[in-house]
């Protein structure tokens, strides 16, 4: 119930539907808000907890009595991995195809993609149904030199190439990812959100100490001290691009949001 600290509902009302109110006026109930604009969210009977499993090996070779290098690989295999079906759409019945152009308006490329047109519950915005059936994977290689200048520094480099892939859709809501065409979660296989192919790190540690023979103030001065330091190198993350409508695109078929 609308305001009663128990309950609050989300709704999406767009300016052109029938009984949008108008800024500032606001809802009074929740029985004047239009119909088909309220969400429902459900689990398949089938979820399932998420599983992942990972494979890790490494070789360490002493280059020299105060150097070490490190190569490791890592695979990780996840599966039942949550996704959010919209099962309100009923099926297309029409194809638009989009014009890709470049940055100085020339086509490049063409895109095509089914249109829908209408609702299988008219009294619903979306109808989420919550299932376990998408998959990701993660390859990484990674290379560690360490290195000891005399009793006081430390230096170590660390590169790390990945690649992470899923078909988990876009998230939505902190809970999955919505996939893009109703039901088949494998047209959204592609790069993960937290994709980054490359990561470089280096850092240093560095604990002065008093040479022998210094005066006792010395050593009370310079001894159990440590300065350390990191900086850090890395490709971004890579990003969905999207684009957010809202009433009449396409000629001839009514949009259903």
């Amino acid at each position: 119930e609308i305001g009663s600290n128990v309950y609050l509902g989300t709704v999406l009302v767009t300016p052109t539907q029938t009984g949008a109110p108008i800024f500032p006026n606001a809802y009074t109930s929740a029985s004047s808000i239009p119909k088909g604009v309220a969400s429902v969210m459900y689990a398949n009977l089938r979820l399932r907890d998420p599983r992942s499993a990972q494979l890790d090996v490494s070789m360490e070779k002493v280059l020299a009595k105060d150097t070490f290098f490190t190569a490791s690989v890592a695979v990780t295999r996840g599966i039942r991995l949550w996704t959010l079906n919209d099962l309100n759409f009923a099926p297309p019945t029409k194809a638009v195809t989009y014009t890709i152009d470049n940055t100085l308006g020339v086509q490049t490329a063409q895109y095509n993609t089914a249109v829908w047109s209408g609702k299988s519950d008219a009294n619903s915005s979306n109808v989420y149904e919550v299932d376990s059936v998408a998959r990701s994977s993660r390859n990484a290689l990674t290379l560690q030199l360490r290195k000891r200048f005399g009793d006081a520094l430390n230096v170590q480099g660390v590169y790390t190439w990945e690649h992470c892939i899923d078909n988990a859709g876009y998230p939505i809501n902190g809970v999955a990812g919505v996939t893009s065409v109703p039901g088949d979660p494998a047209l959204d296989k592609g790069s993960s959100a937290y994709d980054q192919r490359h990561r470089a790190v280096l850092n240093w540690v560095w604990e002065p100490k008093a040479p022998a023979g210094a005066f006792p103030i010395a050593r009370k001065l310079l001894d159990g001290w440590m300065l350390s330091g990191v900086a850090t190198w890395a490709t971004g993350l890579p990003q969905t691009e999207q684009v957010m409508v809202q009433g009449q695109q396409v000629s001839g078929s009514p949009m259903v949001y």
